[in-house]
């Protein structure tokens, strides 16, 4: 299993936390042991457990590919660019994940190994709403329409979210009673410069295409929720919203088989 790195450890970044002392309780074989194992590959895993700041969510990934080392001089790993991602994100009023502390070293085989740990959010994804089934009405619509009105703003900045799929979108829990939900952006790597009309088809096809290939209905009315939202927001024509699911329609049957290579919903016997 790939894990934070335990030796030779360099903290490149630090939110206001002591980022050595996290990268070091990260590493041990207690908190490993104890973690929540929500990703595991030959080159990647995603743990989760406590720290002394609260919940996390680490991420690592091997650095042993011929220009991994350059890239991580240049800043430009996957992780790195999350970091940067979010603290975009933030700057312009999206709810993120917020990045804690980035480090890299290697571990107990000697393998280059960088680590990103961010605050775990209270909520559950907006993929695993859609597939329970389990909020009332008036909470799915206004989480449709808050989804379409970010995708805007963020097309409006001039950047597409490749990734903007449900299992990346968080639906916050709000303890104000009656107050607006808010929708948080997990994975941020995807962020790219892009045209606004291309953004919003992208964005809006990363919507479909997961739950498609999960299995996972989409109601009509949130489909057209969303849609007239970033209509609206984005300052397009109401004929626009016509063009738009014409080209995510046709995005989605060029596509191919939407299957996802890893289920994001385990268990939901969605296979």
């Amino acid at each position: 299993m790939i894990r934070p790195p335990s030796k030779n450890v360099t903290v490149e970044r630090a939110a206001g936390v002591d980022g050595a002392a996290l990268a070091s309780l990260c590493a041990s074989e207690p908190w490993v042991g104890r973690s929540e194992k929500f990703k595991q590959d030959e080159r990647s895993s995603v743990l989760s457990g406590e720290t002394f700041v609260g919940p996390v969510v680490v991420k690592s990934m091997r650095l042993d590919r011929p220009l991994d080392s350059l890239r991580r001089r240049l800043g430009i790993t996957r992780l790195t660019r999350q970091w940067k991602g979010a603290a975009f994100l933030d700057r312009h009023g999206f709810a993120v994940a917020p990045p804690l502390a980035l480090w890299h070293g290697r571990d107990a085989l000697g393998r280059p190994i960088q680590s990103l740990a961010m605050a775990r959010l209270p909520g559950q994804t907006v993929l695993q709403h859609l597939a329970d089934r389990d909020l009332p009405p008036e909470d799915e619509s206004a989480a449709a329409r808050i989804i379409g009105e970010d995708i805007a703003r963020l097309a409006l900045l001039g950047y597409v979210n490749r990734d903007h799929k449900p299992s990346n979108l968080l639906l916050l829990r709000n303890a104000v009673a009656g107050a607006a939900p808010r929708i948080a952006i997990l994975d941020t790597v995807g962020l790219r410069r892009c045209g606004k009309w291309s953004a919003l088809v992208r964005m809006l096809f990363e919507l479909v295409v997961e739950p498609t290939g999960c299995r996972v209905e989409i109601p009509l009315r949130l489909s057209l929720t969303t849609l007239h939202a970033v209509v609206r927001a984005a300052e397009l024509r109401p004929t626009d919203g016509a063009r738009l699911r014409r080209a995510v329609r046709d995005r989605l049957a060029a596509h191919g088989d939407p299957t996802p290579r890893i289920n994001p919903l385990p268990g939901s016997g969605r296979e």
